[in-house]
């Protein structure tokens, strides 16, 4: 059985900017320098955080305290999906599955932690379990 430590871990940075640009999912670019060759691969997904509705995919976790500034320590629970073009009935690539919560009392501040669990692809990773 294979335990938590021994797997790899992904840490991803990301912003997320609306822009509707017709892509492919992944596109992979060597770069050659006096120093080393380096692979750089871009990532091309729409995000969708769907917060009503029938399905929603977003879900309140922790509400503000009745005496905090604004949305401070509100924290929602995710599992939304990844799809490869703008409409959500597009070709799904994966799941974005994590927590975000606003952790500033006085700007906006969010904190993200997500994991993207991509089901198309390169980086379609089925880990087995025995």
């Amino acid at each position: 059985m294979a335990s938590f430590a021994s797997q790899p871990l992904f840490i991803f940075f990301f912003s997320v900017l609306f822009i509707t640009i017709e892509a492919e999912f992944s596109c992979e670019s060597v770069t050659t320098s006096t120093k080393r060759m380096e692979k750089t691969t871009r990532l091309h997904f729409y995000f969708h955080d769907i917060v009503s509705g029938k399905n929603p995919t977003v879900v309140n976790i922790i509400r503000p305290h009745k005496k905090s500034a604004g949305s401070f320590g509100s924290t929602n629970m995710v599992d939304d999906p990844l799809t490869q073009k703008p409409k959500l009935s597009s070709e799904l690539v994966g799941r974005a599955q994590g927590i975000y919560a606003s952790a500033s009392q006085h700007d906006v501040g969010l904190l993200m932690v997500m994991n993207f669990a991509f089901s198309e692809g390169t980086y379609n990773i089925q880990w087995e379990y025995s």
